[in-house]
This record gives C-alpha cells, structure tokens and sequence, in this order.
C-alpha cells in the first residue's frame, strides 16, 4: 500500500475519514488511529488527525465509554465483567473500561432483575438460571443475592460460590 503524502490534502483526507467514520457510528481514538493506519497514513498525520479530533471534542473515550454502558443498561442488561469486555473490545483504554464498567449493587440487582422479568426466564431451573446470569457478566454475589430473592433460599448454592 502507498504511503500517503505529507501534504495538506493527505491530512485534509484523513480528517474526513475520521468525520465519515464518526457518522456512522462513535470511535474510540484507539480504532480510529488502527483505520488510519490501515490506510497509509503515517505515525506522525495520525496523530495530527487524532489531536485535531480531540480538540474538536469530537472523539473521546470517557465519553463513549459511558454511552455503551447506558446503552447496555437500557437495552441488554448486563454485569460488570461482560461490560469491561465489550468497553475493551470497542478500544476503550483498560483504567477507562475498568471505572466507567463498575456497577453498585443496587444497580446490579436491577440489571438482573430486569434480565430475569424478560421471555419468561423465570422459568429456568436455579442452577440455570445462575449459569445464564454468569455468562452475561454478573458478579457471583450479585447473582446469588437475586436469586436467593427469586427462590427465597440458599439450600442451591454449595458453599464455594
């Protein structure tokens, strides 16, 4: 692949790039600095790019990292691991993803609660239902505090959860 020039139109181009990736959908300035990479651009316009972004407050991680994870509040409730894994498959710096992904456990509750009232999910087994609710990134204590609610005993749980 050619290596784009050093000009003002290779970085003009770059920048719209960056505005026609942005339109489709928001970025994180570590999957941006990838596309520009892959094509052609140089370590130094990337950057130049990126800066110019940031200035602009058109790109920047704290606030895509909260976005996703209201997103995933609202539509697919999931727990904090699971969130820490979609922030950091999106780009989304580690110490960014691990503080915007923590939940309380109030919040936690309600997220599994919520998950639980959909398709009739209650109708799974216990063991079912703490193996569903682990796979979509629940904590372990947050899993047995509701379900111990929901079956309102903790005779399911062994004693190594």
């Amino acid at each position: 692949m050619q290596k784009k020039s050093n000009s003002k139109q290779g970085k003009t181009d770059g920048f719209n790039y960056c505005l026609y990736l942005l339109g489709i959908s928001a970025k994180s300035v570590s999957v941006l600095r990838l596309k520009l990479q892959q094509k052609g651009y140089s370590e130094q316009e990337t950057e130049q790019i990126i800066d110019k972004l940031t200035r602009l407050n058109l790109i920047d991680d704290q606030r895509l990292a909260i976005q996703l994870v209201d997103y995933y509040k609202r539509t697919s409730p999931v727990g904090a691991l699971r969130l820490k894994q979609i922030l950091l498959s999106k780009g989304i710096p580690g110490d960014i993803a691990i503080r915007a992904s923590k939940l309380n456990e109030d919040e936690e509750t309600e997220l599994i609660k919520r998950l639980l009232d959909k398709k009739g999910q209650k109708k799974r087994s216990f063991a079912q239902l703490g193996h569903y609710l682990q796979s979509r990134g629940f904590s372990g204590q947050a899993i047995r505090r509701r379900l111990s609610q929901e079956f309102n005993s903790l005779d399911y749980w062994g004693d190594d959860c």
